[in-house]
């Protein structure tokens, strides 16, 4: 009988076509990501950098060890088995017109890119940021030289924030040059037909 009381789950979120599902991560889904986090091509996509082999592969370390702690903010891109490909991490803080969020995601299963799953990928971390939590503007930033994110990103309704723009916590002691992109809910709900 209690369970008939219980809210329906919310878990998971899937795409509109089928081809992904998002999810809290899970501990187990650090093993894998571990396993991306090994590789210096991938390392430098997700950090947008391009320092060197050893240089990177100490970020990827230190990252998955902060990852446990930071579940909470994070969820899993999974394939429609529920097979891990990718994560998406994000931040809410307060902005001049209600809660922000700031987003990275990684698609760390090579297999599975330039299949647009980035884009689909995206689409619903957008979904969910701002039907089910509220933001009201997203951000996020990618390298330069990554412009396929660049693509993946325009495409989601995103637009660059130009440098005269930035906030000053935007520049980074990196010195891989960087693009910042934003989007807002109404201009996301316009690009998809919601009201």
């Amino acid at each position: 009988m209690l369970s008939l009381l219980r809210k329906p789950s919310e878990w998971p979120v899937r795409s509109g076509d089928g081809r992904l599902l998002i999810r809290p991560l899970r501990a187990y889904d650090l093993v894998e990501i571990g396993r991306w986090l090994e590789d210096p091509q991938i390392l430098r996509l997700a950090f947008g950098t391009e320092q060197d082999d050893q240089s990177v592969l100490r970020l990827g370390k230190i990252y998955l060890a902060e990852m446990d702690a930071a579940r909470s903010s994070m969820l899993a891109i999974c394939d429609p088995l529920e097979r891990l490909i990718g994560f998406v991490r994000f931040a809410f803080f307060q902005g001049d017109i209600g809660r922000n969020g700031r987003i990275g995601i990684l698609l760390g299963k090579k297999e599975s890119w330039n299949q647009g799953l980035g884009t689909s990928a995206t689409q619903l971390a957008l979904y969910f940021l701002f039907e089910r939590k509220g933001c009201r503007r997203i951000e996020l930033d990618t390298a330069e030289f990554n412009a396929r994110a660049q693509r993946c990103f325009r495409k989601c309704g995103f637009e660059i924030i130009p440098r005269d723009k930035r906030q000053p916590w935007m520049e980074s002691s990196d010195t891989t040059p960087k693009v910042w992109m934003e989007l807002t809910r109404p201009r996301w709900r316009e690009l998809n037909g919601l009201r």
